[in-house]
């Protein structure tokens, strides 16, 4: 039997069984903005944005919409961004994040080489959290008056309350000592814990991302079908190949068998 190159094989990785798919280990960032590169995908998330725009055009005659090239401007202006850099912070405190006001994603060092001390998957955990926050710089959905809009759109294919968060864990006795409002601020947050979780989560933006995560840990660099099989393999193997759960355990539980028809629609037509 003849092998392939690695050329050959990264080329028809999607004809590959799908054990062989999983865990890719290049960059997730270069995957995703790939991904994005491709016209049937670039096309999807342009026309998912516009979707809103005609709608409200049509509701009001006096309402200037955006037009399809002025958005397909944007996405590309901001995949350029997150193309070109990534900020390195030397803070001693938080974790990766994106920040909207400067178009840029900051990797702290320190949780950089915390990953390096604590797990053998460091290098994908990174690589996994920057095309995570960087996918939140390109993929940029509109909040106030469309933020409806995009969550209905998006909430369709979960079950939300199928989804179970853990009960925040209470501060100790030297934790109250230094801090005397560190017990009430525990019980209000408790009060309202499964709310918010569910609408960090399941918002729009949070929910692509790990969309996205789930076809870079297939290798997808293109438009690619992401079928049941992949949602199922990933469902048993995803957590223990990259070690590190950013709430891709309360996504799976969502994705109850009621709504397995509709995620599969969602991933494959939201131009992730």
């Amino acid at each position: 039997m003849t092998e392939l190159s690695p050329q050959q094989n990264e080329k028809n990785r999607s004809e590959l069984p799908i054990e062989q798919q999983a865990n890719y280990e290049g960059s997730w960032t270069n995957l995703m903005i790939e991904r994005l590169k491709n016209p049937k995908i670039r096309n999807q998330y342009i026309d998912l944005i516009y979707e809103p725009e005609e709608l409200k055009s049509k509701e009001d005659s006096d309402y200037s919409k955006k037009t399809k090239d002025q958005i397909a401007e944007g996405l590309d202006q901001r995949t350029k961004n997150a193309e070109l850099k990534t900020n390195i912070s030397f803070s001693e405190t938080g974790g990766p994040h994106a920040n909207m006001q400067f178009l840029s994603v900051c990797m702290p060092m320190k949780w950089v080489d915390e990953r390096n001390k604590s797990s053998e998957k460091y290098l994908k955990q990174v690589s996994m959290a920057e095309a995570h926050e960087k996918g939140h710089l390109i993929r940029f959905f509109p909040v106030l008056s469309d933020e409806i809009f995009f969550r209905n759109k998006f909430q369709n294919a979960f079950d939300v309350n199928a989804a179970i968060f853990p009960e925040p864990t209470e501060p100790s006795e030297e934790e109250k000592l230094k801090n005397p409002f560190v017990n009430s601020r525990y019980f209000s947050e408790k009060e309202h814990y499964v709310e918010n979780n569910i609408k960090y989560l399941f918002s729009p933006t949070e929910i692509v991302e790990r969309m996205s995560q789930l076809k870079n840990y297939f290798g997808m660099k293109g438009n690619e079908f992401f079928t049941k099989e992949h949602l199922s393999y990933s469902r048993k193997h995803y957590l223990d190949d990259v070690g590190y759960d950013n709430g891709m355990t309360q996504f799976f539980q969502a994705i109850t068998p009621e709504k397995e028809d509709a995620f599969i629609e969602l991933i494959n037509s939201a131009g992730i």
